[in-house]
This record gives C-alpha cells, sequence and structure tokens, in this order.
C-alpha cells in the first residue's frame, strides 16, 4: 500500500496554480489508467475472435542405423511417407524427413517430391522453423497443436542415453528435450514414437525370424521408468502427450503385409477413426489406448506381442487427439451397430490401409483419404470394391465377393491369426476403461492422474507482500503489510486478463508536524482492479509472469488519539485514489494445480484530497516484494 501522503490535519491549501498542476497530473494518470484498461479489454476480444485451430506435423523416418552390424529395417521409410499423407489431409503444414528406397519411391512419388534428407540438421531447422511459425501464429491469437513422429532404429549409449538412429549421426533423447519439448510453444504437442524398448531404448524391428536385441539385450524398465515419473521431464510439460510403441524392455515389429511397422500401422488405423467409440468422430488418448489393447490382446508369441505406453497432456487428458472433421477431402466409412466382423482396407497401390474388428455395438467412421481412388475392404474370406465419392459410404452398402490370399511363417502366422482377433467395442472399452483407472501404469510408474473435463485455464492466488516508500524522505518511511486476492483468466498459455482485490495497513507510526507536535496514526488501504499478465514456462518447472495493474483504491487514516494531543479518534480518507502496478512473478508447480511463487514489483499511486479539504494530489512510487500460494483450475 502507499501511505507517503501528508496527512496533516490543518494544513494550508495550496497556492491556486498548484492545485491546478495537481489536477492536471491527475488527468493524464487517469487518462493512462483509462487507455490501460482499453488495450485489456481490445488484447481479449482479439484473442476471443481471432483464434484459429492450425495444425502441423514434423516426420523423421529412417531405415538404417548407426550402430554397425544391425540390419537395416525395411518399412519406416513407408511409414514415414504414410504418416506424411495422413497428416497432409489435416495440417497447415507437414514435413517428412526420410530418404525412400526405390521400391517405396514408386508406390509414395507424392512423398518423395517433399521429402528431404533424416540428417540431424535437418530434424533441427525444420523443427525450429515450425515453432517460429508457431510463434507468428499464437501472436494473432491463433491455437497451435504439433505432432512429431519418429520411426526407425535406436539405441541406448554408454551413458543411458537413448537415441534415434539419422543418416548421419544420432539424434538423443536430450536433443529431443531440448528442440521439441523443451521449447513447449504449441497449444498441444504430440509426440508418436515407434521404437522399441518405448523411448529410443531399441531392439531389432524386422520380419525375419531372428529377434536380437540391437545392442546387449538388457532390460532398461527403471530408466523408462525414471523418465516417465511424475519428478520428472513429462510433469514439467502438462501440454504434452506421448504414444509409444512400448511400455518397457519389449520389442516392436515390422509386418511384411502390413509394409509397415505394426505399432504404426495400428497407430494410423485407429486415428482414421477406427479407435471411435462413441460415433463423434474425435479420438482420445484412451480411445486409441484401449483400441491399441483390443488389437494386441489376442498375440501370444511373446516376439511379436507389442505393449503400448500413452500418456496425454496432463493440462486436458480427455482433449482429443484429432478430429475426423478436421481432415480434408475424406470419404467416411461408415460402419453402424449390428455390422460386427473383423476387416481390413488396402487401396489400389496395394497398400494395407487400416484395420479393425468391430463388435457390432457402436456407430463410427473410417476415413478414407484421397490418396489413392479405390479401396478393397476385406474379411476373412469377402472383399468389396469401394471407388472414392464425396460424402459417406455405409459397409453394409458394399458388394462382398470371395477372396483368397493368405501369410506363412511362425510370427507372420501369429499376426495373421491373432491380430485384431478381439473384438472392439464398448463392453471392451468399459472394462478397458474400469481397469486402467483400478491400475497403476507399468514398468514402476504411478497411475495417471485423474481425469479431468476441461482445460485449466483460471488460476486462483493469495498472497502477502511488504512495501516501502522508494523515497526515504517522505512522512512515512516502514514497511507496509498487504494481502492480495487475485485470479487469472488465461485466454492461451501467454496471456490473461486478472483481477484482484487488496487490503492493506502501515502499522502505528509516528508524524512529526512542523510546530514540533506529533501524532500517532495507522493507514489502511482497500483496492480492487483489473490487469493483463504474460507468461513463460522456463526449466525446472518454473513459469516467469510478468503483469501490469491498475486499481481504484479507497485510502484512510485512523488517528487513535484525534492527533496532536487532542483527545477522541478521527479519520481521513480518500475515496477516489487511483493505483498502478507493474510487477514480475517467478512460480513453480508444486503438482495437482497448486504452485507457489515469489513477486518483486513496484507501484505508482494518486492520492488526492487528505489534508482536512485541501486539494492536493500526489503521485507516490513504491517498491515491494513477496510471495504467493496458487491454484489452477
Amino acid at each position: 500500500m502507499n501511505n507517503s501522503a501528508r496527512l496533516r490535519p490543518a494544513a494550508p491549501a495550496p497556492p491556486r496554480h498548484a492545485r491546478g498542476g495537481h489536477r492536471l497530473q491527475g488527468l493524464i494518470f487517469l487518462a493512462f489508467h483509462g487507455l490501460l484498461v482499453a488495450v485489456a479489454l481490445l488484447l481479449c476480444a482479439q484473442v476471443q475472435a481471432a483464434g484459429k485451430d492450425k495444425v502441423y506435423a514434423v516426420v523423421v523416418a529412417h531405415n538404417g542405423s548407426v550402430d554397425p552390424g544391425v540390419r537395416s529395417l525395411k518399412y519406416a521409410d513407408d511409414d514415414g511417407a504414410r504418416y506424411w499423407e495422413f497428416f497432409s489431409a489435416m495440417t497447415d503444414e507437414v514435413h517428412l524427413l526420410t530418404t525412400l528406397d526405390a521400391e517405396s519411391q514408386k508406390v509414395f512419388g507424392e512423398a518423395v517430391r517433399h521429402s528431404r534428407p533424416p540428417t540431424r540438421a535437418e530434424v533441427v531447422n525444420t523443427i525450429r522453423k515450425v515453432q517460429d511459425q508457431i510463434r507468428a501464429d499464437k501472436k494473432v491469437g491463433d491455437r497451435a497443436t504439433l505432432f512429431v513422429v519418429f520411426a526407425g532404429h535406436g539405441a541406448v549409449n554408454e551413458d543411458g542415453m537413448g537415441y534415434l538412429s539419422l543418416l548421419d549421426g544420432a539424434f538423443t533423447r536430450a536433443e529431443l528435450l531440448q528442440e521439441v519439448v523443451h521449447p513447449d510453444v504449441a497449444d498441444r504437442t504430440h509426440l508418436i514414437i515407434d521404437a522399441c524398448n518405448a523411448y529410443f531404448m531399441v531392439h531389432e524391428r524386422g520380419d525375419g525370424e531372428d529377434w536380437k536385441d540391437d545392442r546387449s539385450g538388457e532390460t532398461l524398465d527403471n530408466e523408462f521408468a525414471a523418465f516417465l515419473s511424475a519428478n520428472t521431464t513429462l510433469s514439467r510439460y502438462p501440454r504434452v502427450g506421448v504414444l509409444l510403441s512400448t511400455a518397457g524392455a519389449a520389442e516392436v515389429h515390422e509386418w511384411s503385409q502390413y509394409r509397415s511397422g505394426v505399432f504404426s500401422h495400428e497407430v494410423r488405423s485407429g486415428l482414421l477413426g477406427a479407435a471411435d467409440i462413441n460415433g463423434d468422430k474425435a479420438i482420445t488418448y484412451l480411445e486409441i489406448e484401449a483400441y491399441l489393447e483390443a488389437a494386441n490382446t489376442a498375440v501370444q508369441d511373446p516376439r511379436a506381442r507389442i505393449h503400448v505406453f500413452t500418456e496425454p497432456p496432463q493440462q486436458s487428458r480427455e482433449e482429443p487427439m484429432l478430429n475426423l472433421s478436421a481432415l480434408r477431402s475424406a470419404t467416411l466409412l461408415e460402419i453402424a451397430p449390428g455390422e460386427p466382423g473383423r476387416y481390413h482396407i488396402s487401396d489400389s497401390r496395394g497398400v494395407r490401409y487400416a484395420d479393425f474388428h468391430t463388435a457390432g455395438d457402436h456407430r463410427f467412421y473410417v476415413a478414407l483419404l484421397q490418396n489413392a481412388d479405390t479401396f478393397f475392404v476385406r474379411s476373412e474370406s469377402l472383399e468389396a470394391r469401394l471407388e472414392i465419392s464425396p460424402g459417406a459410404i455405409s459397409l453394409a452398402e458394399l458388394d462382398f465377393v470371395e477372396r483368397a490370399d493368405g501369410a506363412r511363417g511362425a510370427v507372420q502366422e501369429s499376426y495373421r491369426a491373432n491380430l485384431y482377433a478381439v473384438p472392439y467395442g464398448q463392453g471392451f472399452y468399459a472394462g478397458f476403461h474400469a481397469a486402467r483407472d483400478r491400475s497403476p501404469r507399468q514398468v514402476g510408474v504411478t497411475a495417471a492422474p485423474p481425469e479431468v473435463d476441461t482445460v485449466k485455464n483460471l488460476d486462483l492466488r493469495l498472497g502477502y507482500l511488504l512495501s516501502a516508500p522508494q523515497f526515504t524522505d517522505r512522512d512515512l518511511g516502514g514497511l507496509q503489510h498487504n494481502l492480495e486476492l487475485g485470479s487469472s483468466f488465461w485466454f492461451s498459455e501467454r496471456l490473461a486478463l486478472e483481477v484482484l482485490a487488496q487490503y492493506g495497513t502501515s502499522g502505528d507510526h509516528f508524524e512529526q508536524l512542523p510546530d514540533g507536535r506529533g501524532e500517532a496514526f495507522r493507514l489502511h488501504r482497500v483496492s480492487f482492479g483489473l490487469g493483463l499478465r504474460l507468461g513463460w514456462n522456463i526449466p525446472g518447472n518454473f513459469r516467469v509472469e510478468v503483469a501490469a495493474r491498475t486499481a481504484h483504491q479507497f485510502l484512510w487514516a485512523d488517528f487513535p488519539t484525534g492527533g496532536a494531543g487532542a483527545s477522541g479518534s478521527r479519520q481521513f480518507g480518500d475515496p477516489f485514489s487511483w493505483r498502478s502496478e507493474g510487477v514480475v512473478d517467478l512460480n513453480r508447480e508444486l503438482g495437482g494445480g497448486v504452485w507457489v511463487g515469489a513477486r518483486l514489483g513496484v507501484s505508482l499511486s494518486l492520492l488526492s484530497s487528505l489534508n482536512d479539504g485541501a486539494n492536493q494530489e500526489t503521485l507516490d512510487p513504491l517498491v515491494m516484494g513477496g510471495a504467493h500460494l496458487g491454484y489452477r483450475f
């Protein structure tokens, strides 16, 4: 609070020209506050009106390994091209970093023209370019979602650092955090990692019979669990979600019939709509996890079984990963209730497009992208030809005829017989949901936090501040005590509008009058105001916020003895005082939405009419500091 105005009971009125100067000073001060309020309202209106949802994707895929003696993959480049086709139908900008082999170039000709080599420099430069574009989008109020996909060989170095093999070297976990996760520029970032041992802890992935570990065969569950624990990386970035091909030291594989990694094919199938359990055309993390679990439940061969791991963004765990309505120029294949069965879809290029096994108890849609003009829908013994056309096509309307094809080999037979053997429907989803809520996550990771329905964008805080006049030659010099209750509504991760209420008191003070007499009094202040707040996340789970606030304050002084030796108490008040503040807060999240913070700031108060009717106005600066406790809803 500010208590440095001259509070004398019988001060003479200032000269006429001085009073005019104070009035002009007050008008300038009030005009500044009015301008601040207007700018706040305009910015908030702009953020709400201009907000568009934009989507970006970076796909990195490489068949080879930087480690000697490791056999190259066959289909990581195909996965890259197919992810590129998928994201091209829904994103504002998609980048493909891969080198397709000769056979794949014949199939994915359009992807070849848009691909760049998967070198370390290309990966870093591409990600930074996309982040710069997202920052530009957010300046005009747009919201951005970023997908980053990795597919290929990986290993773990001598220090336990996981890495992915690129064309000219290793891309480490530290680089992933530094370049992708830590900048935290997008409103949502989704990491899809198709690699053994989940986080760049890779065993060989191939469709042969040799399932030898790329590195040493040692189990890395503990290192993986540490990465995902509540006190490490993911908890610091609540807007980042991950979809990993393994939940521990396990293998993921390619299958020649898919011409793809099994995990990547299943993820694309689910995101194209097969995972949708409630027919809303929006795919959540829980839906894709349940869908992947159903697809792999019946696979008994331990060499072929996939155990996936998903972790949705903590900021909004039920928010869809994507919505089919965002796809451009897609034909929707409708699968209605009452049509149970196990199907897969291929396109006219011979590319296995999607797989699903419906229990027949729910309606969902599979999006057919226009990368081909003809698709083939196949069951165990039947197939139907489907020509692309605008709108939706029902599975029941297709004309099925007999088909004949097959697969051989132990692992291939396990896949052919058991992948998608368990129907995916409302019963499976409900059971999976219930079991997941009752049980902790795998590999020693604690259970996921409770589900929430809305984005946490409202802060409530309670703070205690100490302030003092900036100049010691003012009438009062002691510390002043302040309590603040405030709330901030975040329109984006960077911009918020806040409201605040404050109470402050100076405690008991003594003022010496010019004639030698003195008087003791206590000063009080109540203020209400609003402001603009900007915030940035920094390493260590910290956040820096800068705020500019303006408030109306009612200021009064209580003279218990009447002052100057008089008997009785009296008060002097200023009901039309204004206050401006600039503050810098350093906050740290403790978990569960609770955070603590420290504050430094300055304030400037306009005080008037405190001298027994004398029309005096003063501008008084203070410095302040303190701490606050907050909670984000």
